[in-house]
């Protein structure tokens, strides 16, 4: 069906990053937000993260959504590997704790 992960992710300066993938057949259905909200209640209550971030390609809207909807701001664009090595444009979220926490 999918996956949903938290990681300490070396390109982005072992900042822990949210990540999800959700198998074609599959998407479209809310369970990407609600396996990511899963996760990130997860980092922030259970292993005591302060800050969570993301990296979207900008053409995944779908992506970007699920991101927005949980809260994470924009801040800007971060230029890393992608899944296959290939040297991408990102965009780059940020969702504090503390803002888990009001928003949540």
């Amino acid at each position: 069906m999918g996956r949903v992960y938290i990681h300490s992710k070396p390109e982005l300066n072992l900042e822990v990053e949210i990540g999800y993938g959700i198998a074609e057949e599959y998407r479209n259905n809310g369970y990407a937000a609600e396996a990511a909200k899963a996760a990130v209640r997860y980092a922030f209550e259970e292993t005591g993260q302060n800050i969570l971030v993301a990296i979207v390609k900008p053409e995944n809207t779908a992506s970007r959504r699920v991101i927005e909807k949980l809260g994470f701001a924009n801040n800007g664009v971060r230029t890393v590997p992608d899944e296959n090595g290939k040297i991408c444009e990102f965009d780059y979220f940020q969702l504090h704790r503390e803002d888990w926490l009001t928003f949540a």
